[in-house]
């Protein structure tokens, strides 16, 4: 009841300018003329109750004349201050407290202000605080005014969209953030707060900064205070990847705890931190940083793309290269994509006579998500006797990998020992996702295409007897180790080409080579559901052993995976589309379907096409996937067709198995854009009773005899 009286009282036209405007402590004037408002004081200090609403529309001004002063601006309206259009300061210290929530809208501007400060504390607390300072100090000069606040009174948010031009500024609110969304966009606000000693001080429950918006980055110092007693409040801090390394890979920002904003010091506070990335010259910093654990990267939360970029003709720069140094944060390719990705030697690593290669040599846990790597080349010469190699990741160990799509793969690893004394066995994963899948720890991988695998190949010119596995998806799955597995969900191979192991010389009776569509060895206890390759017209399935045209070498091709360990693993909703058409029998007996000859380095070579590997030899031992039961009760079906290619069949297949699935030219993926932020909304009827009582008590009899003495006018509208 109380705030309907005072609304009413103070009130005038419910407009996009500020609304019943009075002057409560010094004297002044609020004229209007169109689309501008122009508020004068006679005094140093003034403080300016608002019925209506303190809100500027876009197209709409408020001007503060006069320089030196300081304007309290006290919204009643019980509903949120809104600034879309232009506040200009005049040079005069501006202060808007509102506990419904301030918002600087996008293309808000506050211009031309010493001071500004927006709270969303307490209206009688900021009202006698304010008037006590000005009457202690004899009313000569502008109060410094920061409102004090009780544990919970911060219930609105504070949100600049806009842009503040203030020599300091103060934000004080329950969420307070500069960086938020408007549809479908992230929208940046701006704080120019000039430079030297002038400062950005922000109080909130949840703080959201954006340093890459603040002008003087040298002076920022954010406060947390809780809601209710025992919380953490939380401060969350974004800079580009340039400031951090032009900072010396630290956070220099000020961080303190504050209970009722009159006190600072320790207290607890969780602080996460987000570097952005922007640029190929951004990523080869991160990659770089992270390498050489410099400064606090390996402490940084998340890395966040927040553009393509496009690696042609440039520089590329694997992460998690040292021994041991997985990465084990967030990374968030946020949509974007990395394009045209070139891994050679330099980008490899030795990692405990291991050489490992990928975008991301190893992943040791944390989380990549929403990232698409488009076009990507590997020739790598292992510096040991071991190699993993894939597109994504060498090996990974852990963590969880969420929306990721890799199109147009092409690796090539290479063991070429030159001392064969000291390579006993040559150990060679290769896979268009990753090399190897290690169970140290729990791994979940969900929602990952790869689009257009043309080429995987493994060499080595020095076999013993080791093991040389090519997987369309993975070299090799570890078993699981007690509560740790691999859960790998939604994951689809499209257009699978050639798939590739070669060996010169000495090549032993017990040679584990083998090609297979998902992956080559598959270990116990994992678990693999809604995953579909497509087999078209390019498909080649080319195991060593056939390069003496051993057709038996078909034993050594598999469509799914080439041998599991132990009990195996749960396979559901496995589909294998595969072309019956594109097979030549000119070569091979003709009862035989599939085995075709292509002339490879010089030298004919046997392959052979998923119908020659899921059907086999009519009447031999070599049956194929489907007679002889390879995949056993396993849920694993399979779709034929029998045109040369059939790219629209197989798209109206995704789109049956995968209703939520993007698809674009026959391409397909899950990976999707995130907001920055959520929208944080303006809430309305956060006063309460207690906002009103000096403004009752002490100031309201004297509007009651302004307006009866008609020095005050009041309109009232529907």
């Amino acid at each position: 009841g109380i705030s309907i009286i005072a609304s009413v009282l103070l009130s005038q036209n419910l407009a996009a300018l500020p609304a019943g405007g009075k002057f409560i402590h010094g004297s002044g004037s609020i004229s209007k003329n169109g689309n501008t408002m122009t508020i004068k004081g006679n005094n140093k200090n003034h403080v300016i109750a608002w019925g209506g609403g303190f809100n500027i529309a876009k197209g709409e001004t408020v001007n503060f004349n006069g320089s030196g002063k300081a304007f309290l601006n006290l919204d009643y309206s019980n509903k949120a201050s809104k600034i879309r259009g232009t506040l200009n300061g005049g040079g005069n210290n501006i202060y808007l407290v509102n506990p419904s929530g301030v918002l600087i809208g996008e293309g808000g501007k506050v211009n031309n202000v010493g001071r500004f400060v927006a709270s969303t504390s307490s209206l009688d607390k900021a009202l006698t605080q304010f008037v006590n300072a000005a009457k202690q100090n004899g009313d000569q000069n502008a109060v410094y005014f920061s409102p004090v606040f009780s544990r919970g009174s911060l219930k609105g948010n504070v949100i600049n969209m806009g842009t503040i031009n203030a020599n300091n500024i103060m934000l004080v609110g329950n969420v307070v953030r500069n960086l938020t969304s408007n549809g479908t966009k992230d929208v940046q606000g701006k704080y120019n707060n000039g430079s030297g000693a002038n400062s950005l001080h922000i109080i909130g429950n949840k703080i959201f900064l954006d340093v890459e918006g603040v002008q003087n980055k040298k002076n920022i110092r954010l406060t947390g205070t809780n809601d209710v007693l025992n919380s953490t409040p939380k401060i969350t801090v974004q800079m580009a990847m340039s400031t951090f390394r032009a900072n010396g890979h630290k956070d220099w920002i000020t961080k303190d705890y504050s209970i009722d904003g009159s006190q600072f010091g320790n207290g607890s506070y969780y602080v996460d931190r987000i570097i952005t990335i922007g640029s190929t010259g951004g990523w080869n910093d991160f990659a770089n940083a992270w390498n050489n654990n410099t400064g606090l990267t390996r402490q940084i939360e998340e890395f966040k793309l927040i553009s393509n970029l496009d690696f042609k003709g440039v520089n590329f720069e694997s992460v998690g290269k040292p021994q041991g140094a997985g990465f084990n944060k967030i990374f968030n390719g946020n949509g974007y994509k990395m394009l045209n990705i070139t891994l050679d030697n330099n980008d490899a690593s030795n990692n405990g006579g291991i050489t490992i290669a990928g975008v991301f040599n190893k992943i040791g846990g944390g989380t990549i998500k929403n990232l698409t790597i488009d076009t990507i080349n590997a020739n790598i010469n292992a510096s040991a006797d071991t190699i993993y190699l894939g597109g994504l990741a060498g090996q990974i160990n852990g963590g969880t990998i969420n929306n990721v799509t890799v199109n147009n793969i092409d690796l090539q690893g290479r063991m070429e020992n030159t001392h064969a004394s000291s390579w006993t066995n040559d150990n060679g994963y290769v896979g268009g996702f990753a090399g190897v899948i290690s169970n140290n720890g729990n791994i979940s991988i969900n929602n990952v295409v790869l689009n257009n695998i043309k080429n995987l190949y493994l060499y080595s010119n020095q076999f013993t007897g080791s093991t040389m596995f090519v997987g369309g998806f993975a070299g090799r799955i570890a078993n699981a180790n007690g509560n740790s597995k691999t859960t790998i969900n939604n994951v689809i191979l499209n257009k699978i080409g050639i798939l590739q192991n070669d060996v010169v010389t000495g090549m032993a009776a017990n040679a584990n080579i083998a090609v297979a569509g998902f992956v080559t060895e598959l270990g116990s206890g994992n678990s693999i559901s809604n995953a579909s390759l497509y087999f078209d017209e390019n498909t080649k399935f080319i195991p060593a052993s056939v390069r003496d045209h051993n057709s038996d070498s078909r034993n050594r091709s598999k469509t799914f995976y080439y041998h599991t360990n132990g009990l195996g693993s749960s396979l559901s909703k496995i589909n294998i589309y595969y072309n019956t058409k594109y097979t030549d029998t000119r070569y091979g007996p003709s009862a035989d379907v599939g085995y075709n000859i292509v002339r490879i380095n010089g030298q004919d070579r046997l392959y052979y096409t998923a119908n020659g590997v899921i059907n086999g030899i009519r009447n031999t031992a070599l049956r194929g996937e489907i007679a002889d039961g390879h995949y056993g009760s396993q849920d694993v079906n399979f779709y034929h067709y029998d045109a040369v290619s059939n790219d629209k069949g197989f798209e109206g297949e995704v789109k049956a198995w995968y209703p939520n699935i993007t698809v674009s030219n026959y391409n397909y993926s899950w990976v999707k854009q995130e907001r920055i932020s959520n929208t944080y909304p303006m809430n309305s009827s956060l006063n309460t009773k207690d906002d009103y009582t000096t403004l009752i008590n002490t100031y309201l009899p004297q509007i009651i005899d302004d307006i009866l003495e008609a020095n005050y006018g009041v309109t009232i509208e529907n």
